[in-house]
């Protein structure tokens, strides 16, 4: 097995310490690494949620101008 290095080993000022210190091999497992990864995966299920909801959305204000248009076809331009 790989030697451990400590948690403190990453320098207090560099930018990511925390990051890597919260995701460092414990102990107990890859418990930090899962927890990203959890949040990772809700964020894009959010993401995604999001984007089916603008799609549908989308498609509805097609089918207006669809619609809308349609009624226009044969009219003159200048007719109220």
């Amino acid at each position: 097995m790989a030697e451990e290095l400590p948690k403190d080993a990453v320098a207090a000022e560099t930018p990511c310490a925390g990051t890597v210190a919260q995701l460092w091999p414990s102990s107990s497992g890859w418990q930090g690494q899962a927890a990203l990864r959890r949040e990772v995966r809700d964020g894009l299920t959010k993401v995604n949620a999001r984007l089916d909801a603008l799609e549908e959305k989308m498609y509805r204000h097609q089918a207006q101008i669809i619609e809308l248009l349609s009624g226009l076809v044969g009219k003159s331009p200048d007719a109220s």
